[in-house]
């Protein structure tokens, strides 16, 4: 999800709206809640989505399409995360009827020749550089779509069971999304569009071509499009978004064993780790995960590096284009007594926890005594790390020699 930097030249002659279909009900999900509305790592999945268009300067409209009963809750994250570009719109009872009313919705803030990318609110992996390239080309040819390879033969049956054909899997390919038009293309499109297209239809690009004349430009996308469809890929996309977004500081650690095996457990897990000299020099914007390092315990040293955080982050003006999850600080104290310093750990969490919550922070603290091997003090980081459970913000972990 990180983005590409193109230059104003590339940029500077598009204009896109993107409209994001988000009112399915997700039967095959097996949830009581839509799964664009689950949660990944605290958020919901259709956040993920939203913020991947939203911080591109060349999108200028995002029109979200919610069924009725979550308009209100999709409204309230629209204004807790600021989107100023984002309007909600009501859904339908089909995909293509969905879309088209997001289509509408747009009609009074588009010229005929402007951009609309159409994008499942469950590929929340769209990158930059794919929406980019769909852009240009759905700018150029009037329509646009992403493909992939297929994985699996596709073969058909007859009405009796048996097989009936196979296709030839080298001249197929997997319509994916996002897809681009021209404004007026697809605008055309569903105006001409019959009820058993709106109830049955699922390819934009075929409509496009049906009954606005416009073939679309194919282009090949990243393997990284897959949208959530079963239960099983939330765990999927969890360990993507970690993998991807989390970088790792090691702050003013003296001790070379323990940044050794940080090193090797958090790479283990795929995870990139930097390490700065001192506490005070360490990067407290770019990087989402600090491990800070004591040989005592410091109340106002741990007060101290948690705040310097929160301020860093208000006086960033790029804070939009930062990864989107929250940050985490990891305190690692090594003491003689632990459960001495456990009472003191307890006093600091008691008066500053919720408030460290409230701005997206999530600090825990791990104990370990002078004697104990830096391999158990190094795994149990790494496991709080990449656990990063928001339920056990401000809990204290203890590693021990056992």
């Amino acid at each position: 999800m990180r983005m590409l930097v193109h230059t104003m030249a590339d940029t500077d002659d598009l204009h896109v709206s993107v409209v994001l279909p988000a009112g399915g009900t997700g039967e095959r999900f097996g949830s009581s809640t839509p799964k664009q509305f689950c949660p990944v790592l605290d958020r919901p999945i259709i956040l993920y989505t939203i913020q991947n268009f939203h911080t591109l300067s060349y999108v200028k409209h995002i029109a979200v399409v919610v069924s009725q009963p979550y308009i209100d809750y999709m409204e309230e994250l629209v204004e807790s995360h600021c989107y100023n570009k984002v309007m909600v719109v009501r859904g339908a009872h089909t995909r293509h009827r969905s879309i088209y009313n997001g289509v509408k919705s747009l009609k009074s803030v588009l010229e005929p020749s402007d951009v609309v990318i159409i994008h499942d609110a469950v590929r929340l992996f769209v990158g930059e550089s794919i929406i980019h390239e769909v852009a240009k080309a759905a700018k150029e040819t009037g329509a646009a779509g992403v493909h992939r390879p297929l994985i699996s033969t596709v073969i058909a049956s007859d009405g009796c069971g048996y097989l009936e054909e196979s296709l030839d899997r080298i001249k197929y390919r997997a319509s994916e999304m996002p897809q681009g038009f021209i404004f007026s293309v697809i605008l055309s499109a569903y105006e001409k569009a019959t009820d058993d297209d709106f109830d049955f239809g699922t390819e934009c690009l075929h409509l496009a071509l049906k009954y606005a004349g416009t073939k679309a430009r194919l282009v090949e996308g990243p393997t990284n499009l897959w949208k959530v469809t079963l239960r099983k890929d939330i765990y999927a996309a969890e360990g993507i978004l970690k993998e991807n977004e989390m970088h790792v500081q090691v702050a003013g650690c003296c001790d070379t064993e323990l940044v050794t095996c940080l090193q090797r457990d958090l790479g283990a897990r795929h995870l990139k780790v930097a390490v700065c000299d001192s506490q005070e020099t360490c990067d407290l914007v770019d990087t989402n995960c600090t491990v800070y390092y004591h040989t005592q315990f410091d109340c106002d040293a741990i007060t101290k590096y948690t705040e310097n955080l929160i301020k860093e982050q208000k006086k960033d003006c790029h804070v939009h284009l930062r990864p989107f999850m929250d940050k985490v600080i990891v305190h690692v104290i090594m003491v003689g007594d632990v459960m001495d310093c456990c009472r003191n750990v307890r006093e600091v969490v008691q008066g500053n926890s919720k408030c460290w919550r409230k701005k997206n922070l999530l600090v825990y603290f791990v104990l370990s005594e002078l004697k104990t091997k830096m391999a158990v003090v190094s795994e149990m980081v790494a496991s709080v790390i990449w656990t990063r459970d928001p339920v056990m913000h401000g809990q204290t972990y203890m590693a021990l020699d056992l």
